[in-house]
């Protein structure tokens, strides 16, 4: 069990709960996402694809990690990978690519 307490449900958390468990996340500089029951999930997807893929994931706040309840994780699932199905890999000189290479031989040899 967790309680993710706001300034506006802290009263409501403390007096409903025998124990309240505060708790923070550490994901090492890398941003994570939390998907709950209620997300909109067409909006969670195309945030996760862009957030993960984006700069081919080679950003500091590119999600490496997703954690997401477990009543929409089939949906979510399935919404993500048709997405993904979509997305162009191609040459970093090319507008229509979403994904591509960060660095050339120029750089690398």
């Amino acid at each position: 069990m967790f309680v993710i307490i706001t300034r506006h449900a802290t009263a409501t958390a403390m007096n409903g709960a025998d124990v309240v468990c505060l708790w923070g996340v550490e994901c090492g500089g890398k941003n994570f996402h939390f998907i709950h029951k209620s997300a909109d999930l067409e909006s969670a997807v195309n945030h996760t694809i862009r957030s993960a893929y984006e700069y081919s994931g080679q950003k500091c706040s590119a999600c490496s990690r997703l954690y997401i309840a477990e009543s929409v994780w089939p949906e979510f699932k399935h919404q993500l990978l048709t997405s993904l199905k979509n997305v162009k890999v191609g040459s970093p000189l090319s507008n229509e690519s979403f994904l591509s290479a960060v660095i050339d031989n120029k750089v690398c040899c």
